[in-house]
């Protein structure tokens, strides 16, 4: 797992890694890193002597941190130019630049030089970028999203928010992005994230911590059963998702079930005939027996259920077992619509929501409250967590998994995601893999929230192609046992 801070996390952990250390030493690491990467660019297209670079300069330390590693690259026969686009230029940066030859520029020169270079370093705000460029900056922004030319960012693409993912105006698109010691939520959070090309963050001695994470991998909740588990050792889940109309989402999550690595599926939909007829393991009963299924260590609801009065009474029965439950689709819009199925989602057992955009929109109007989900997609995620105090799994290119103390996200997932009927295999597997994991006991919240990371990362993984559907999904997930 990989931290991720916000602004002023970086900046305290900086200043605190800067105090034992001289003048200028966290810069000068960060200006051997960035240098550092340009020059493994220029390697791949044939050298580095003869090479054309323009940094674009803010009034900033990020400014410093380009007129540093435009030092270090004309030290090494590469020609460089600086664009100021601030207010002044990093004084002592500015005399290093001077001293090894640099040129210094206007904007017209710059956007005449763009046939001649090779590589754009983006030092116009960093860090500290939370709003769209204007003036010159867009100007050069516009003009680099028509050119054909690798952009380096130093941080994040100006103009990007750091600490939201927020594109608000104009941004630098950039090819790669050099970040230290952590990511910063712009890596990882659309639409920032796309602005971001490959992140890569470089360790320049700062210790940089976080309960906020960025999951990669799978983290072991997928591998394989022990060899002596029998069907109730491996978890039993329960599934209340289709219905007549739409049988589709009850094969769809059952089979996701299926090849979630637990035991035995049991389906008490109405939608019993389809499923029983397609996958004749799995355990059938009426919705009437919903509370009786007591070796039952995890639940779905919701996946084409329908918002009737006895899809709401599914749901409410759902809600009152001990065990843990995914609550998706018409069931997350059946407790936007009723008060007393919120009441029912204060549960002692563990719940998580897995909402997109719209269902986390609807579900908040009915706590009353309002989420930004295009400005801020984590809070909008912690938001909805704290008000219905359940985890919150926000769907999206990238996965957030929230609770009202920190997050968990994943990597920009893919558009071949956003497809009928993914939800409703990322539920199925979801419970699944809660009810393998929840046989020995309650299981922990944080450990929840990792194990929902991975089934979304699972469920991305399982993706062949652009044009998979969630048929395709499920298969996928068959292949990786």
């Amino acid at each position: 797992m990989i931290p991720v801070l916000t602004a002023d996390e970086v900046r305290a952990a900086e200043r605190a890694a800067m105090a034992p250390l001289p003048p200028g030493t966290l810069m000068d690491r960060a200006a051997t890193a960035i240098a550092v990467e340009c020059f493994d660019v220029f390697r791949q297209y044939g050298g580095i002597v003869g090479r054309h670079v323009l940094l674009l300069v803010g009034s900033g330390d990020n400014g410093g941190d380009a007129l540093f590693a435009g030092v270090r690259l004309l030290r090494r026969g590469v020609a460089v130019y600086a664009l100021p686009l601030g207010r002044s230029m990093h004084a002592e940066g500015a005399a290093a630049f001077a001293r090894a030859g640099g040129r210094v520029i206007d904007t017209v020169a710059a956007l005449e030089l763009f046939d001649r270079l090779d590589l754009v370093i983006d030092g116009i705000v960093g860090l500290g970028s939370a709003r769209g460029l204007d003036g010159d900056s867009a100007l050069i922004a516009r003009a680099l999203a028509d050119a054909d030319l690798f952009t380096l960012a130093i941080d994040v693409p100006s103009g990007v928010h750091t600490d939201t993912g927020a594109v608000s105006g104009i941004a630098i698109n950039a090819d790669l992005t050099i970040t230290f010691g952590a990511l910063r939520p712009a890596h990882v959070v659309a639409p920032a994230a796309l602005q971001c090309g490959d992140v890569y963050v470089a360790d320049i001695g700062v210790d940089m911590r976080s309960d906020n994470v960025v999951v990669t991998s799978e983290g072991g909740f997928f591998d394989p059963p022990a060899a002596d588990a029998d069907k109730y050792a491996r978890g039993v889940v329960g599934l209340v998702t289709g219905s007549t109309q739409y049988p589709g989402a009850a094969l769809l999550s059952v089979a996701s079930a299926l090849h979630s690595g637990c035991g035995m599926v049991r389906y008490f939909g109405s939608a019993r005939d389809a499923v029983v007829q397609t996958y004749p393991e799995v355990v059938a009963g009426e919705q009437r027996d919903i509370g009786a299924a007591h070796r039952t260590q995890a639940w779905a609801v919701g996946c084409g259920l329908g918002t009737d009065a006895s899809a709401k009474q599914a749901l409410l029965d759902v809600l009152a077992t001990s065990a843990p439950v995914v609550v998706d689709a018409d069931a997350l819009t059946i407790l936007s619509m009723h008060a007393d199925a919120r009441v029912a989602l204060s549960r002692s057992a563990l719940t998580i929501l897995t909402p997109h955009a719209g269902e986390a929109a609807r579900l908040a109007a009915g706590y009353g409250i309002q989420l930004d989900l295009d400005g801020d997609r984590v809070g909008a995620a912690q938001s909805l967590a704290r008000a219905t105090k359940c985890i919150v799994l926000l769907k999206g290119p990238s996965t957030i998994v929230a609770n009202s103390d920190h997050y968990l996200v994943t990597p920009l997932l893919g558009a071949q995601l956003a497809t009928a009927g993914s939800g409703d295999v990322l539920a199925g597997l979801l419970a699944g893999a809660l009810a393998r994991w929840s046989v020995d006991g309650a299981i922990a919240p944080d450990v929840a929230m990792e194990l929902a990371a991975a089934a979304a990362i699972r469920h991305a993984a399982a993706a062949a192609a652009e044009d998979t559907t969630a048929s395709d999904l499920v298969e996928g997930l068959q292949q990786m046992w």
